[in-house]
């Protein structure tokens, strides 16, 4: 006598089937997502604290006297003792942290990608630096510090030589 299944369990068979590869499907979806959101953050914290700890020792060294700001706050020009006419700026077109030395005509270094806000205050002799990264990765919108949030900057307090 040959035994064979019965169209109903081949039903019930291809069911179970089904559920099981939609959610495994559904975790790998999900840990993908999880993934790119955290290799996207990742990216922009290093680009940030990479373009904050150059941009503070390097200012750190001018004089309160020598600052420039301007462009409602967001360029900077500066001396140091070894460097003369050091310009810190937004590029908006590319959403770039530039390094330009000598100011306005030398070479120009890209410190950070996809700056959303850049903005520097003097006051005495404290800079203080501010700036936002926003990236979008696959259509969801991540920013550094973490909550997209219009107020929430990354910052900085710079205390000046004398």
């Amino acid at each position: 006598m040959k035994r064979a299944f019965t169209l109903v369990e081949i039903l019930i068979s291809s069911a179970i089937l089904f559920f099981l590869v939609t959610g495994i499907y559904r975790v790998l979806n999900i840990a993908d997502k999880v993934f790119n959101d955290d290799m996207g953050l990742l990216y922009l914290g290093q680009q940030a604290r990479q373009a904050m700890d150059g941009m503070s020792r390097e200012v750190r060294q001018g004089w309160p006297s020598g600052i420039t700001i301007d462009n409602a706050g967001e360029r900077i020009t500066f001396s140091t003792p070894d460097t003369s006419s050091i310009r810190y700026y937004r590029d908006a077109v590319n959403n770039q942290l530039v390094r330009q030395q000598p100011a306005g005509t030398g070479s120009a270094r890209v410190l950070a990608n996809n700056v959303n806000s850049l903005n520097f205050s003097l006051s005495g002799n404290t800079l203080v630096i501010t700036f936002r990264l926003q990236k979008v990765v696959r259509g969801r919108t991540l920013c550094f510090p973490a909550i997209c949030n219009p107020q929430q900057f990354l910052t900085e307090q710079v205390t000046l030589r004398n």
